[in-house]
């Protein structure tokens, strides 16, 4: 009998780092991911002014109370739209770690299929925790009447119940996207076959990519603010621990806006980073699984900006 294939766990632990070789890359990545809250940000001005030296936070609120929450919409529809921008950024990473040589910004067939096939899975695991919650309530109201301890070692059973379930259908499920792409077809049943017996595995290669990520994110987040905070003070620029209102945090606006701008590319390629640490695993999990090649060829080749 021939041994299953197998993904290799080392090079899908890699897959996120060769995808750094990609600088330019990975900051038009995190432009897109951030690109609701650039266009949002500079208009929620308009809507209501900063609090001024001698007038009362609350007072200001229920002045600007219209503003505020109107402001506050266009932040949730910048929020909404910030998440189906990553599942697009999301399908650029895994095609360009399936094929390291594709277009790092593209939209087309493979594009819609990878995000139907996202969505179709967050569906189906919110079905189950919602399911599992009203089950939870019914379990909840049955063992109300048992007495201390029964009654909390019972409903801290079904938790832990619940919550393996929920993550045993996370990893069932988290190939199928990765998969779709990889075969250039809706690899529904491919990528659910393709983790059957890998659950401990895939939850081990996800649980070390997610400790990397993490490491490296404190790292950059400090060497980030390092470099910001040299600016700023550098320039001169000064902050008000003691502030009363955001007004007066800080008037030395050039150094504040020199400071913006020089971590804003290192923020940009660290969004884009982190959306590679995201998918990038599992995609080339499932480019070892795949049960057969995309029938469409290779994807077109990089420019030179996507390779740099």
């Amino acid at each position: 009998m021939s041994r299953r294939p197998d993904f290799d766990f080392s090079r899908a632990l890699e897959a996120p780092f060769r995808l750094m070789r990609r600088p330019l890359t990975l900051i038009g990545w995190g432009a897109v991911v951030w690109l609701p809250f650039l266009f949002v940000i500079p208009f929620l001005g308009q809507f209501f002014p900063l609090p001024v030296d001698g007038v009362d936070v609350e007072v200001w609120m229920e002045q600007n109370l219209e503003g505020w929450l109107a402001a506050q919409v266009y932040s949730q529809l910048a929020s909404w739209l910030q998440i189906f921008l990553s599942i697009l950024v999301a399908a650029w990473a895994t095609r360009v770690t399936l094929t390291p040589r594709a277009r790092g910004f593209a939209i087309g067939m493979d594009e819609l299929r990878y995000g139907l096939t996202v969505i179709v899975v967050w569906i189906a695991v919110f079905v189950l925790i919602f399911a599992l919650t009203l089950i939870g309530f019914a379990v909840g109201a049955a063992l109300w009447s048992l007495g201390d301890p029964a009654r909390g070692l019972g409903i801290a059973l079904y938790i832990l119940v619940a919550t393996v379930l929920v993550i045993w259908l996370a990893l069932r499920t988290c190939l199928i996207a990765p998969m779709s792409m990889a075969t250039g077809e809706f690899a529904v049943g491919d990528g659910w076959r393709a983790t059957g017996g890998r659950v401990w595995k895939l939850l081990g290669l996800i649980i070390i990519v997610a400790l990397l990520a993490t490491v490296v994110t404190l790292f950059a987040y400090a060497v980030i603010a390092a470099i910001g905070g040299a600016v700023f003070f550098g320039l001169g620029g000064r902050i008000d621990f003691g502030a009363d209102t955001p007004a007066q945090v800080t008037q030395d606006w050039i150094p504040l806006l020199a400071a913006a701008g020089a971590v804003m590319l290192p923020l940009l390629y660290l969004t884009g980073l982190g959306q590679a640490f995201s998918v990038a695993p599992l995609a080339s999990a499932a480019a070892d699984l795949a049960p057969r090649p995309r029938e469409t060829g290779d994807a077109p080749p990089a420019s030179s900006l996507d390779s740099l």
